[in-house]
């Protein structure tokens, strides 16, 4: 018998100035060519764990560690930085925080130097990874011009082409579009398959749990659940441990009492309806009260735009291009531009759109489509090349933007003062009502336990729930988020959605929500609108129903749907919920 990848002992971790281990007592190994899945909540020491087995703690975060990783047989402590790197890589959940060169091809040839790579192999490797990743860029482009998700691409091109044993994943879907995820996905399953030993924590459900083989649930710093086989009922179990939802089709699975279904395919042909029968479930679901369609199990909706509401912006002939005017030298130093100022192509162009009072806007697209462009515009921060952004909200401070990396929006020492700083620069503040408004936040975004701690001391989510709460609080008419639910588990995401449903029905700031998702199932449960983003223009201005069931559209857009919204159109049911597709099959049997 081959010895383990990886083998965890008595592993503890804690930060300098906690009073409480992010880790404790976790022991583990893993089987070379496996596929580990790490579930647990926000906060729950996922990325602790995952930076202990690569090596970065202890060697490059103060602390206290205890017990040991083997990688190979060898103690992390023990290795050099080079011999960690041919063993593990780790890929975070920022992009941000590894990318260091000034070109794609230096990024990735950065790591192949360091490993002492001949540079005629060096070459081939970047082509190589850049083609498996799927960045369809041009080599010497920086990587400051990437969209969040194509800076992803280039981490993952970047890591894959050393070649470790390892490969390591936190969040690595979080910023990618639903295609490229899947493609990722795919990859990674090719190179499992040759070997590549994967563990990898994340929180869209649906996409990585068909391919695990085993689950890992953390709670509190502990393993809580560890599920060798994955089928659904010990899966099940296993998350609902650490009181996790469950992914959608696992919640599907079990209610039809399915044991071993994971995929959409696997779950259409067990339901099996004929053409016939789905056209009678259409027909018999119109006719059912709304508490038996699924919408008692899902947000209120809206619907289109009440053009009698309140008019917040009006965006006509919108246009927008990036101007640059640098240097890029490539992997062996040479200058690959000339200095002068780079025009690129518009990123997008003849946006129109409206936003009134009451309206929750999904903006989609592939990555690159210009999603957090279109978002800086909104909030003044960039200017157009041309066309207007005109309205109420259009004045300075009248829209609140939370972006991608949290990080960027994070200064004060605590939580509290995160919170309390906005509102406290207004010249009517009362510290009476900053308190209670900071409460109220707090509590509804699930951050009453940090406000005494500093914001930079929480986790990825936690951090970004911080933003959107100090933005909140200073109670902008309009509220834009950039990928809201990055780094957030599915509880998470429905708490800080509903939050923010529930203000703008109460009609106080803010009063509408434009948000950039590449997740369709939050587009469905809390969108009122979608603005479709792809190929430099506005391809649609529609409801998410519309969009759903529109497959050229999707298309056309680099979007696909989740594996429970794609059985839904496969089966001619109209609920978005897990509950709400079992109560429709149920009538229609």
């Amino acid at each position: 018998m081959t010895s383990p990848a990886v083998c965890v002992q008595r592993l503890s971790f804690c930060y300098p100035g906690s009073s409480q281990p992010a880790i404790r007592d976790i022991d583990f190994q893993l089987q070379r060519g496996s596929w580990t899945w790490i579930a647990g909540p926000t906060g729950s020491g996922k990325s602790t764990l995952l930076k202990a087995l690569v090596g970065l703690i202890p060697h490059q975060s103060s602390g206290t560690m205890q017990g040991r990783v083997l990688l190979d047989g060898r103690d992390t402590r023990g290795l050099s930085p080079r011999e960690r790197a041919q063993r593990a890589v780790l890929v975070l959940q920022s992009p941000d925080d590894q990318l260091c060169a000034t070109s794609i091809e230096a990024e990735i040839a950065f790591g192949l130097e360091n490993l002492a790579i001949d540079p005629s192999e060096i070459d081939r490797r970047i082509d190589e990874s850049l083609a498996l990743v799927g960045l369809k860029v041009d080599r010497r482009t920086p990587p400051q011009r990437l969209s969040g998700g194509e800076k992803q691409r280039l981490l993952l091109a970047a890591l894959v082409a050393m070649r470790p044993q390892i490969l390591v994943c936190d969040e690595p879907l979080s910023q990618l579009d639903s295609w490229a995820a899947a493609d990722f996905l795919s990859l990674l399953d090719r190179l499992r398959r040759d070997g590549l030993t994967i563990v990898m924590a994340e929180h869209r459900l649906d996409d990585v749990w068909p391919l695990a083989d085993r689950l890992l649930v953390m709670h509190e710093g502990r393993i809580v659940a560890d599920c060798h086989d994955c089928d659904n009922r010990s899966s099940a179990a296993a998350l609902q441990k650490a009181g996790l939802q469950l992914p959608d089709m696992l919640e599907l699975a079990l209610a039809i009492d399915e044991a071993h279904a994971r995929t959409c395919d696997e779950l259409v042909n067990r339901i099996r309806p004929s053409r016939e029968t789905a056209s009678s479930q259409r027909k018999a679901v119109q006719s059912l009260p709304e508490s038996a369609n699924g919408s008692a199990t899902k947000p209120e909706r809206d619907g289109p735009t009440d053009k009698a509401a309140k008019l917040l912006l009006r965006v006509r002939g919108l246009a927008f291009r990036y101007e640059t005017a640098s240097v890029v030298r490539n992997h062996n130093g040479r200058n690959n531009t000339t200095g002068q100022t780079d025009l690129q192509a518009d990123v997008w162009s003849d946006v129109d759109f409206e936003i009134r009072a009451g309206d929750r806007v999904a903006l989609v697209g592939p990555n690159g489509a210009g999603k957090s462009t279109l978002l800086a515009l909104l909030a003044g921060l960039q200017r157009p090349r041309c066309g207007t952004i005109e309205g109420p909200a259009a004045e300075r401070g009248a829209c609140g933007l939370v972006v991608q990396n949290p990080d960027l929006m994070l200064f004060c020492p605590t939580v509290r003062d995160e919170l309390a700083f906005g509102p406290r620069h207004r010249a009517d503040a009362r510290r009476d009502e900053i308190d209670r408004l900071i409460e109220r936040l707090a509590a509804a975004l699930d951050l009453m336990p940090f406000l005494a701690q500093p914001p930079l001391a929480l986790s990825q989510g936690q951090r970004l729930r911080v933003a959107v709460a100090a933005t909140l609080s200073v109670q902008p008419q309009v509220l834009l988020l950039d990928e809201p639910t990055i780094g957030q588990d599915r509880s998470q995401i429905d708490r800080m959605m509903q939050t923010v449903e529930a203000m703008i029905r109460e009609e106080r700031p803010p009063c509408a929500v434009v948000f950039s998702t590449h997740d369709l199932r939050t587009v469905a449960r809390y969108a009122t609108r979608a603005l479709v983003l792809a190929n430099g223009r506005l391809l649609a201005n529609t409801t998410p129903e519309s969009l759903l069931d529109d497959g050229a559209l999707l298309a056309a857009a680099g979007l696909r749907r989740p594996p429970m919204l794609e059985l839904r159109h496969r089966l001619g049911l109209q609920a978005t919920t897990p509950q709400g597709l079992v109560q429709e099959l149920d009538v229609c049997r």
